[in-house]
This record gives structure tokens, sequence and C-alpha cells, in this order.
């Protein structure tokens, strides 16, 4: 593997393993998995449809072929978000357990937890409304999830976050509460298209940092963490009920059995990174590269569950595509996403109303010829009196140095002319200066005939210098799983649970319902959702008995 290849986390993600306590552990901190492709390389996901050889469950693993057998209560599959809050909780509760971690490193993505009455939150004066909050997310996700997971969530996701952040306070990181982040009651305030309310919470490096935090305090109380050790098979028993998990090292080859007194939990996040599962269950992310990485996101615990008879939920899945610099995360991401500028495609040609949340952009970004999921945005000199003529947005007003910060990487392209500025895009420049001309036009009108922006949101384009952002859309995650009741148990296709196995994270189901895209109405439910039921997960499991 090439120097190249072997670069594919940023200077955070990368600094931050090198700092962890995980490295005591014989964790390589410097590098990931050989053989892993870099993000820069990463593909589109296949338009063609794939073969259903996947759900074809293998032939058992042999007695013959286990090198070692190994009894606890509880066995946590994956070190993400739910894995490790699954992992101390039951812990916590009693249970002897075991994680079992694909590579090196506890892993997980995002940036905010989303959750209600937490005490910050309250210390804020943030009162929200649940029943509120979730029937909009109902309604923004077309009446498709279950509700009682979403209830579930919004009655536990405070204590949740409280947990977390009592933990990670005691070791120098303390959460903050991003009240700026939608409005308490979740009214438009100004906003257009969509209401979202102020549930975001966050830590110094995100989730990332959160989490191995907790994941080192869990170590040092006894949770014992093996990398390295992907789970390939569950072991049910005669009476159906599951009993344990067999591991395949990845540096030996060898077989280890973890045999679960009370319970296994699949925390092993989605399926993005299995193309075949992809093209089959979310064909809305046709067309979109994906942005998680490394590609540990294989649907390990889907399949797991559906070879031994667990219910997947029904496709369509719901797809997360939210816009970024580019698939090289180390270069960072161009402020103010949010912002409705004039937005254009490398065709040079308009191709929304920019009103739309940027959530949603990408969805016209794959349509028409020779288009990559690329869009740009296109402004002049004037760019922060534009955002103060804006009415508010779920995005912060943008700090002018992470403008600067950006145009010094590169994720911003600043030129004189707009002629320029297309060159250096690589953008059409015949066709931008049309369309920037018949912008200029519509702001002069006071009115958007074209795609019907809202006549405030429309800014002129004539003060040089000029700038172009581009937007790169693509898919941080899929979110659909194996079907699972409010304990977080998992069902078979006859809604009966399966004794013995949770599901939690991205691995659990039910919970977006197959709608085409991640709603916005309450921020950062996903996360909030895998720490939420990653934690209820690991309660219940620890007062299970066979």
């Amino acid at each position: 593997m090439s120097a190249k290849d072997n670069k594919i986390v940023d200077v955070t993600r990368r600094d931050f393993m090198k700092k962890s306590a995980f490295s005591a552990f014989g964790i390589a901190s410097t590098s990931l998995i050989p053989g892993m492709a870099s993000q820069a390389e990463a593909k589109p996901y296949p338009e063609a449809d794939c073969p259903i050889g996947f759900e074809t469950p293998p032939e058992p693993i042999p007695a013959s072929k286990i090198s070692e057998t190994v009894t606890t209560d509880v066995v946590v599959v994956g070190a993400g978000i739910s894995g490790v809050t699954a992992s101390l909780s039951a812990f916590e509760a009693g249970a002897k357990t075991i994680v079992l971690q694909k590579g090196p490193v506890v892993m997980c993505h995002g940036t905010v937890f989303g959750a209600i009455d937490s005490k910050l939150q309250l210390e804020k004066k943030c009162h929200i409304n649940k029943m509120d909050a979730i029937n909009e997310f109902m309604f923004q996700s077309l009446n498709k999830p279950n509700f009682k997971l979403v209830k579930k969530w919004a009655d536990h996701s405070g204590e949740a976050f409280d947990w977390v952040n009592e933990i990670t306070t005691k070791q120098g990181l303390p959460g903050k509460f991003l009240s700026h982040a939608g409005t308490p009651t979740g009214e438009s305030g100004g906003k257009h298209w969509f209401n979202a309310f102020s549930t975001a919470h966050t830590w110094k490096g995100g989730l990332m940092a959160a989490m191995n935090v907790v994941a080192k305090y869990a170590a040092e109380k006894g949770v014992d963490f093996r990398f390295h050790s992907p789970a390939v098979q569950l072991i049910r028993n005669k009476n159906g009920r599951v009993t344990g998990v067999i591991s395949k090292s990845e540096i030996t080859g060898e077989y280890t059995q973890y045999n679960a007194n009370l319970g296994v939990i699949l925390c092993t996040g989605d399926y993005g990174g299995n193309l075949d599962m992809v093209a089959k269950y979310c064909p809305s992310a046709k067309g979109f590269s994906s942005y998680y990485t490394p590609a540990f996101n294989t649907g390990d615990g889907h399949l797991m569950g559906m070879w031994i008879g667990a219910d997947l939920e029904a496709a369509p899945h719901t797809k997360m595509a939210h816009v970024h610099s580019s698939l090289d995360i180390g270069k960072g991401d161009a402020p103010g996403r949010g912002q409705p500028w004039l937005s254009v495609r490398n065709d040079g040609l308009r191709f929304t109303n920019e009103d739309i949340p940027f959530y949603l952009m990408g969805n016209q970004t794959t349509k028409g010829p020779k288009t990559d999921g690329y869009y740009f945005n296109i402004l002049d000199a004037d760019w922060q009196a534009n955002i103060k003529q804006f009415p508010p947005r779920v995005t912060s007003p943008i700090n002018p140095d992470l403008f600067a910060k950006a145009l010094k990487s590169g994720t911003i392209i600043k030129a004189n002319t707009i002629e320029e500025l297309a060159r250096l895009s690589k953008i059409d420049p015949k066709n931008l200066v049309k369309t920037v001309n018949r912008y200029n036009q519509l702001f002069e009108k006071g009115e958007d005939e074209d795609f019907g922006k809202i006549a405030i949101d429309l800014t002129p384009i004539k003060k040089p210098p000029f700038y172009c952002i581009p937007r790169l859309a693509c898919v941080s995650t899929v979110l659909g799983g194996l079907n699972i009741n409010t304990d977080m148990q998992v069902l078979d296709k006859d809604e009966h649970v399966i004794e013995g196995l949770y599901a939690a994270g991205n691995a659990s189901g039910g919970f977006f319902g197959g709608a085409n895209d991640y709603p916005f109405p309450i921020i950062a439910i996903s996360v909030g959702r895998a720490a939420t039921f990653g934690r209820l997960a690991g309660q219940h499991a620890a007062k299970n008995s066979a």
C-alpha cells in the first residue's frame, strides 16, 4: 500500500488517535488497516441492481476451526457511538462485557448529539415539547418511522447525554449545548421550508473525541475491548436464543467463539460500505459517493442478523446525504453550506431553488449529463452583507476567519472576473456568465421567475472579487437496519423477539422508516438515537436471563 493510500484520516482524527489511550493496548495509531482505499478514491454507489447472494447464510463455522472459546455476560459487536455506550451501560448494570471491534480503534462519526431535556439544555431555559418535536419528525419523515421508537429516544435522550457528559467532563472534556441550532419551539423563526428544534449538543473534537474518552473510561473500569476482531457469525441454539458470536482475527485469521450468558448487542453501524446492499436497499443513494471513512461500515450486523432469522426493515431505506467540500476530509469543509447563494452545476447552469435545505440539494446534483455530485455557490465581495439580509436559518453566521481559512486551503476559490472564476473552478465559462447575468436581472426585478426563491434571498453578483464554493453532495450514512422493539431486542419476520439479540445505532431499523432523506426537524437525532439506544440496550441486556 502506498503512503498516499495510508493517509485516510484528517489531521484532527489522526492526531487524536496518536494521543488516544488505546495506543497503550498496542493499537496502531498512525495508520489504519492495510489495503483500505483512501476517500479520494471512493467510487459512486452502483447504478445496477445487485445479486442477492449476500443474503444467503454461509455454512456454520465448524467447532474444529475455533481456536479459543471465551465466556462472558454481554458481547457488544462494534465500538462506535452505540457500541461504546452499550458496553459501559451493561458493565455498570453488573454484566461482564466484551467489545469486538473491526480495525484498530474506536471509530465513530458525527459532530453533535441530539437530546431533549438535558441539564445543559434546561440551564439555557430551552424547554422543548416532546410531542411537538416527535410529530414534526414524523411529518417530515412522511409518517413512516416507528412512533414508539422515536418517543423512546425523546424520553431518554436527555439522561443519556447527561450520563455521557458527566463522564467526559470528569475527564476534562465538557460538553456544551448549541442553543443557536434551531429554535426551542421548533417554529420557523424566519427559516424557510422546514422547522427545527434546538437539540444539538457537542464536545471539542465532536463524537470521535467524546466516545474515545468514554471508551477509555470503560476500559479502565473493566470493559474488555478487543480490536482487530470483527464478528462473522452469530450462534443461535435450538430454542431460538442467540447465545454468542464468532469473530475472526484480522491479524491471525483465527476464529474465537464468545459465549454470551445474557446477550449479544449488534452495534456495527450502517452498510454504506457494502455496495451490493446499498444498491438493493437504498436506491436513492445511486450516483452518490460515500463520505464514510474508513469503510468499516459493511453491514456486518445486518447480515449476521438476517442469516439467523432477524427481519430487516422494508426497503427502500433512508439516506443521509450532506454536502462537503470534497471527499478529502483532511482539507476540511468550507463554511456556509446552508446559505442560499446562487448555485450552479459544473455546466454553469442554475439547477434549483437555493432555499432548498442543503441536505436535499444532492437530489438534483446527480441528474443530467456529466454530473458528479458537485454544485457550486457563486457570490461576490458583499457575501457578509448577504448573510445579514437572509432570514435566520439553522446554520450560524460565517466567521470571516473561517472564510479566510477556506480560501487558503483552496475550498473557496477567488477571482476578479466571472470568466476567471469559472476557469479556476472548472465550470463552463460561457454558461456561468449567462447564468450570473440572468440572476442579476432577477435580483433587479425582485422576483425569481426561474425557480421561485423568496425575494429576500436574491442577492446581486456584481462586486469583485468573486467567489466560488464547491459543494459535494455525498452520502454520510444509510439509515436502515434490523427491526427492534422498544427494548432494542431484535425481531424476526413474525415480529417475535429473538431472545439474547439486541441492535442499536445504525444496525437497528424502524426509526427513520425509509423516508427518502434524513430529516432535520430534530437536530442531530441520528447520533442521539445511537447513543441513547446503545445505553438502553446495554441496560436491558445486563438484566436479561437465559
